[in-house]
């Protein structure tokens, strides 16, 4: 059990926002009662009383752990996940904090898929963090697009990330054997996974587009899912980019 008192008085919502704070450096740190009072966690300021003081990486591991514990319990295998101009109502969550919950979770396998580079670079550049960190095993399949700009593709992740193993995890469609739009989902360790619908949260962005889907919690559906895609990159149907510094410059 996690000792973390008060933290089990905090509902999940408001703990996957506290988190966001935190991941995105939105709140003073070391954690203090007033910086809690200034970045609106006023209402269970007293339940976060064990958060205080504590640093960044301290903070992250300790919600992190609350939230697998809860997820860890019977409930159900899946859940909704919605996001538009009006605020997220009962029984759902942000797709935003659903992102970073499973990224922050992770040990050992993830998959993004539907992604674009300078769209989700700040997305990428959470899950490459996390992957220099705990050396994760991690596969990225970009969105369709067209040849021409495919061909920009590996001289464009260097330009952004300027880490040779990150961009070797980048896989793109071949444009003759995969047609259509790419699905926007994450799976992580082969248990829980997000497929989500409409346009793919920003996480350093307050714009409020629609976006619906589901967690899945469930390991069945998520090994499934995940094979599918294996299967494309074992068959060559997406291919791995290559981008070294020498092609930025061609």
């Amino acid at each position: 059990m996690i000792k973390s008192p008060g933290l089990h008085r905090v509902s999940e919502p408001d703990l996957l926002r506290l988190l966001r704070t935190i991941a995105r450096d939105h709140m003073p740190l070391p954690v203090t009662r007033a910086g809690l009072l200034l970045t609106g966690f006023a209402p269970i300021e007293a339940d976060l009383d064990s958060l205080v003081g504590q640093t960044k990486q301290s903070v992250i591991s300790v919600l992190s752990a609350v939230l697998r514990e809860r997820r860890e319990r019977p409930s159900r295998t899946v859940r909704l996940a919605w996001d538009g101009p009006e605020p997220t109502g009962a029984g759902s969550a942000r797709p935003s904090d659903l992102l970073l919950e499973l990224i922050a979770n992770a040990r050992q396998t993830v998959l993004l898929t539907g992604a674009e580079l300078e769209r989700d670079r700040s997305l990428l550049g959470s899950l490459r963090a996390a992957m220099q960190e705990r050396g994760l095993d991690v596969r990225v399949v970009l969105a369709d697009v067209e040849p021409v700009a495919r061909e920009r593709l590996p001289a464009l992740a260097y330009e952004l990330f300027h880490d040779r193993s990150f961009c070797a995890v980048l896989y793109a469609p071949v444009v003759e054997r995969v047609h259509g739009d790419m699905p926007f989902c994450l799976l992580v360790d082969r248990q829980r996974g997000l497929l989500l619908a409409g346009t793919p949260p920003q996480l350093e962005s307050d714009d409020r587009s629609i976006s619906a889907g589901f967690l899945i919690d469930d390991v069945e559906v998520v090994v499934a899912l995940e094979s599918q895609w294996q299967t494309l990159i074992h068959t060559a149907a997406l291919q791995p980019l290559s981008a070294t510094p020498e092609e930025t410059a061609t």
